[in-house]
């Protein structure tokens, strides 16, 4: 009764995990890995880990793979539950106007989980209940997204997975639900070495409350951030990034639940790293990119 997508407050800049129209967007190759450690005081909690590679073909096309494992449970001898997906993307890009441009991408990939439960010591061990557990869920996955964007701004749509998949048997069952992500984002020049930038992502789902970030970063010298957010449902965090050489950059966030008040989903955790190769002089070149 969870959820089935995995979330990541550095949304903006690990947009390709849900949007596959941002492949390409940037216009060379790069490489994002990113680690989520939720709710580090609680036993079991998610532990989420993505990456993200893309490479342009030409100055319209790209192509992507995102691979995102996670882990969620903290059993003495089972294994707890785990995620896979996988998906390779394709996006097209196509000026529409100065300096702006409309993309659209398509996911085509696979996901599964799996839960093995049959080391669990229990006290009866003819218990109907606990014979045969052992848990898998297999299936392809497809998905879609647009996004209109230039150097300041940023509006995109996604559904991720759309292939359903209903299972049930005598252990489990399983029903795949539509996800759906609206992300939105300005950057705001305040002085020649400072600038802004709001973004928010909403995320709908059904049978689920609508659930929103809302982040304001500051950006000096276009190559260090800092920003803080809130999320709907009571989350505060801040966040950090920065240039470390012209090809590598680093992030960091850290976000906890205040209402209601609960000591248990508290102080959650994101590291990034990302490499870029500068951009070849056939392809076109609309840097910095902010998002």
């Amino acid at each position: 009764m969870g959820q089935q997508e995995q979330m990541y407050s550095h949304y903006d800049v690990n947009s390709m995990s849900f949007n596959p129209a941002y492949t390409g967007m940037k216009g060379q190759f790069s490489a994002l890995a990113l680690v989520r450690r939720q709710w580090t005081g609680f036993a079991g909690a998610p532990n989420y880990n993505t990456l993200n590679v893309e490479q342009p073909l030409n100055s319209d096309f790209a192509v992507g793979l995102n691979i995102s494992q996670g882990s969620i449970g903290d059993f003495k001898n089972a294994s707890p539950l785990r995620e896979l997906h996988i998906g390779a993307n394709l996006g097209y890009h196509k000026t529409i106007a100065d300096g702006i441009r409309l993309a659209v991408g398509v996911r085509l990939g696979y996901y599964a989980y799996n839960l093995n439960l049959t080391q669990l010591d229990v006290k009866d061990p003819n218990d109907p209940d606990f014979q045969n557990s052992n848990y898998s869920i297999s299936a392809p996955m497809a998905g879609f997204g647009t996004l209109l964007y230039s150097e300041k701004f940023f509006i995109g749509f996604a559904s991720p997975q759309m292939i359903f998949l209903n299972t049930a048997d005598n252990n489990y069952t399983y029903n795949s639900k539509l996800h759906y992500y609206a992300t939105g984002g300005y950057v705001f020049d305040l002085t020649d070495k400072f600038k802004s930038k709001v973004t928010t992502q909403i995320r709908m789902v059904e049978g689920a409350p609508i659930q929103a970030d809302f982040n304001l970063h500051l950006i000096y010298l276009d190559n260090i951030s800092v920003g803080s957010f809130v999320r709907t449902e009571g989350d505060i965090g801040l966040m950090i990034s920065g240039d470390i050489s012209p090809k590598w950059r680093l992030f960091y966030s850290w976000d906890s639940k205040i209402q209601p008040l609960n000591e248990y989903v508290r102080n959650s955790h994101e590291f990034g790293l990302k490499f870029q190769l500068p951009t070849k002089n056939w392809y076109r070149e609309v840097l910095p990119r902010y998002f």
